[in-house]
């Protein structure tokens, strides 16, 4: 949103409580395993201290026919199988044996292992079973099936059933990272009866990685998860409790498999589509208003030798992916946006490099910096058409001609993943203003993508050791081009932790390195860009030099943590230089830093009379400099949150920055000094238990010595209104003062030598936006999801003043206000006339920064799985867009303004089929 987005106080909400007690559940950390031993035995139940104990499950071999899945489990197949039991609740009384029992069974042929679990339960007819489309982990009850098959206790898959036989999947890995874009080819049905009501699972072994040859004998990792909602209690048959360090490296075991003596190797889903486009009329003669095509591609997955696998992809298509937000983002830092395309998202944990910190500075957070961002493969072209141009089209992304990826871990605990794409050169067509012909520019190069992801672990995934590198070539660009993109861009990097004492504490680090070559007028946009600003006036240690063509640049760190127990705590050290880039094929908005950042927090799982858990303590207490020693940032913040008796959670945060210097405000100017800030943000959840549920989030601002201050509020209303229907609405309110927001740089154009101005201006800007989604099922594989965001938002510039003295003492002195004699405004070209001097003639011209956007997103998706791993898509986007310079927000006026136009509509149809061999 925008006012987070001008601020970036650095907010962090901590903690805040999950709208799905079986999604947040599943996540939590666990307490030390030999104290929780020692504690169940106290409570005099050998039982439940067996359950706390590693124990091994047997997996029986199928004599005669397999047992159809369809929810019964009288089937001959299940006779022969052992029953396991002893569950231990995980909430909302950690550590103790659960109300509801839970058994569960396994056997498995050539082809798959079957689970059958019967969850009881004294009153059936109140099980909470609603039809949510696949993998919406919504309010219902739940068992999931959770297997380590590499036995690495560290990475594993995640198979879920609801009463309705509604299926969530998941690849976890790094311990407690699910990744719910991977969709499995399994089969999965559930029944309601008398005891309760019974999950019954088909596997396939095609669809788990395992290192093992055919015919070799194999042990996975194991554990069988159940959520009764209506009771709010969850329980695990591997024990899981609030304050472990991790979950799977407590997994108990699963033996007696054999590899299968033919596995399956080959998958191919081709996939067929049609597309209708219609564009209003804009009186640009290169747009057709309507638009068709066909066209069609394909993914493949081959299984290498029986522990890695290879998957590519063909002229991917993804049409029925949901529209990023609308936001405007006024701040120098580029938004990010997380990948939502299939085959990009699905093991994407496994080219994870994190070089992130839990640090948030005046809307400079350091939370998604990575060397590998998937988004930067077929995004907007950045080259552009002559300036001269009366009319264009270019294109809004780039065509990815074709993407492979391998990955996989051996038996010894290696692990690879490595990924090559090709996207095509884009170009624009556009008119000139001096002879009216129609011409065309490459504005993206044709692209080779590539990243390798090594790494290798042991001690049961304790210690780990790994590599990564990057790069990204844009071979035979023309001139033009040339000066506007890089060349190449290389990035090489290493990591590694190591868990002790019990692993509830942990040593790790990262270093990498970045080379990036181009043109001197390419690597001058860059260096002179966000981020970097070189050409700072103040800052003569970055050796600005216009005429280089490759830079290198170095962002490492070191942490030490406890991660298990009650009580955690972290103290990082983090640096990046400033000739660090890795934009190219990663995401960093920063560089030129040093950091020292900790944080100390203890939590108290144990029910009360009124709170069943709670946590606090500090989440940032740091700060941060250039590598000049100049202080860029320091602060302090802390947090609270509880999960009361009923079911409801509330948190609550307090930040406060100190004084400091922005290297980045004036976009290549000198730095400025900052005055001291405070914010406070809250929120309270009603039960997730319940239909309707309600959170509602709250944020304040204040920058005094600005004259600054904003208020945001978000609630968000979930309810499940029927069986098969949910519904959300998610409105945002933001109001937003700041007194120091930049304007423009504008050159004095008298006399040679004139130095540049920097102005800023008061902004007064409002935003209301509203993210709403319904999803309706028809049946547990067809089901139709509505998305929808309204966004309208306006900001007005006043009280216009030029940086003077950027690091003066008092605010006042830092500033000159223009007075209102010495300002003119011209309408014919909107923009502003200032004389900085008074002595009757203007000397500095900018345009008006005034703005008002109103947007509108609609994405609606039928969705038909018609058998395991094809389907039928029918899509309909429709986006509206209107901009203008008048500042004032006026809802009626706005929204109304917002529909008397015509929209971009699209309409796509897709058909995928699965094959496999």
């Amino acid at each position: 949103m925008a006012g987070r987005g001008i601020w970036g106080f650095g907010i962090v909400v901590v903690c805040v409580v999950s709208r799905v007690e079986g999604q947040e559940s599943r996540g939590e950390s666990r307490v030390e395993g030999q104290e929780s031993r020692a504690r169940l035995v106290s409570n005099d139940s050998a039982r439940l201290a067996i359950a706390l104990s590693p124990r091994v499950a047997q997996a029986v071999r199928i004599r005669g026919p397999a047992p159809s899945i369809d929810g019964d489990l009288s089937d001959s197949a299940w006779a022969e199988a052992p029953v396991q039991t002893d569950f231990v609740e995980q909430s909302p009384r950690p550590g103790l044996a659960p109300r509801l029992r839970t058994e569960f069974q396994v056997t498995y042929d050539d082809e798959a292992i079957y689970f059958a679990v019967r969850a009881r339960d004294q009153a059936p007819e109140t099980v909470v079973a609603p039809y949510p489309r696949r993998d919406d982990e919504t309010r219902s009850d739940w068992i999931f099936v959770e297997i380590d098959s590499r036995h690495d206790r560290r990475t594993g898959y995640g198979f879920g059933l609801n009463p309705r036989g509604v299926q969530v999947d998941a690849t976890f890995d790094a311990f407690i990272n699910y990744d719910y874009a991977w969709d499995g080819v399994w089969q999965g049905a559930a029944r309601i009866d008398s005891t309760g009501w019974c999950a019954e699972y088909r596997i396939p072994f095609s669809q788990l990685t395992y290192a093992a040859n055919p015919g070799d004998s194999m042990a996975f990792g194991l554990n069988v998860y159940r959520l009764g909602i209506k009771e709010g209690e969850s329980s695990t048959w591997s024990p899981r409790l609030p304050t472990y360090a991790d979950l799977e490296s407590h997994f108990n075991t699963i033996e007696g498999l054999v590899a299968p003596s033919k596995p399956e190797r080959l998958e191919i889903v081709p996939y067929a589509a049609t597309k209708g486009t219609f564009t209003p009329a804009s009186g640009n003669p290169l747009i057709d208003p309507q638009q068709g095509d066909g066209y069609a591609g394909a993914d493949l997955r081959l299984r290498i030798g029986s522990g890695f696998t290879a998957t590519a992809t063909v002229h991917p298509d993804f049409g029925q992916v949901e529209a990023d937000p609308s936001q405007i983002n006024l701040t120098t830092f580029e938004t990010f946006f997380a990948e939502q395309r299939p085959f990009f998202v699905e093991g994407s944990s496994q080219f994870a490099f994190d070089l992130s910190l839990p640090f948030a500075t005046r809307g400079n957070s350091f939370g998604n910096e990575q060397p590998f961002y998937s988004r930067r493969i077929g995004g907007a072209p950045e080259g552009s058409v002559p300036s001269n141009a009366a009319y264009s089209d270019v294109p809004t992304s780039t065509t990815i001609l074709g993407a492979a990826k391998v990955s996989g871990r051996t038996s010894n605990g290696w692990s690879a993943g490595g990924m090559a794409a090709v996207t095509d050169a884009a170009e624009g067509e556009y008119v000139t203003t001096t002879d009216g012909q129609t011409d065309r520019r490459v504005v993206e190069p044709t692209t080779g993508f590539g990243v390798l992801r090594v790494s290798r672990e042991s001690g049961d995934g304790g210690r780990a050791v790994g590599l990564i590198a990057t790069g990204v070539t844009r071979p035979g660009m023309d001139s033009a081009l040339a000066d506007q993109r890089l060349s190449s861009a290389f990035s090489l990097g290493l990591d590694g932790r190591r868990r002790f004492s019990g692993d509830n504490y942990e040593v790790s680090a990262f270093a990498v390195g970045s080379h990036i070559n181009g043109s001197a007028a390419a690597m001058t946009g860059v260096l002179h860009g966000p981020g970097h600003f070189f050409q700072r006036p103040d800052a003569p240690y970055l050796h600005d030099d216009t005429t280089r063509t490759s830079i290198s640049g170095l962002a490492a760190q070191a942490r030490i943590a406890k991660i298990g127990g009650a009580w955690h705590w972290a103290a990082i050290g983090h640096l990046i230089t400033p000739g660090f880039e890795i934009n190219d094929l990663g995401f960093q908005r920063n560089a030129d830093w040093l950091m020292a950042v900790g944080s100390v927090s203890y939590q108290k799982y144990r029910p009360g009379h009124f709170i069943r858990r709670w946590s606090a303590g500090l989440d940032q207490v740091g700060a941060g400099w250039n590598f000049a020693g100049e202080r860029r940032a320091a602060l302090v913040s802390g947090f609270a949150n509880a999960s009361l008796r009923n079911y409801w959670g509330v948190t609550f945060g307090a930040q406060h920055e100190f004084p400091a210097l922005a290297t980045d405000v004036l976009r290549g100017g000198p730095a400025l000094l900052m005055p001291a800030s405070w914010s406070a943000v809250a929120s309270v959840t009603t039960s997730y238990r319940k239909p309707f549920q309600l959170t509602l989030w709250g944020n304040l601002t204040s920058e005094p010595g600005s004259e600054s201050h904003s208020w945001d509020l978000a609630p968000t209303v979930t309810w499940r209104a029927t069986d098969r229907l949910n519904l959300s609405l998610g409105p945002e309110f933001n109001h937003t003062i700041y007194g120091w927001q930049y304007v423009a740089s504008p050159v004095a154009s008298l006399a040679t030598g004139t130095p540049t101005h920097y102005v800023i201006g008061r902004l007064d800007q409002s935003t209301v936006s509203l993210i709403a989604r319904a999803d309706f099922a028809f049946s547990s594989r067809m089901t139709l999801q509505l998305y929808m965001q309204p966004f309208l938002s306006a900001g007005k510039y006043t009280d216009l003043k030029e940086v003077r003295n950027p690091r003066a003492e008092r605010p006042e002195d830092r500033l000159y206000r223009f007075p209102d004699d010495q300002v003119s405004y011209l309408s014919a070209t909107n923009s502003y006339l200032v004389d900085t001097d008074g002595d009757g003639t203007s000397d500095i011209s900018f345009a008006n920064p005034d703005f008002n956007q109103q947007a509108f997103n609609l994405n609606a998706v039928w969705r038909w799985e018609y058998r395991p791993g094809s389907a039928i898509y029918l899509v309909w986007t429709q986006r509206r867009g209107v901009e203008g310079a008048d500042g004032s927000f006026d809802f009626n006026r706005d929204w109304k303004a917002l529909f008397a136009g015509q929209a971009t509509n699209v309409l796509m149809l897709k058909v995928s089929y699965r094959l496999a061999f």
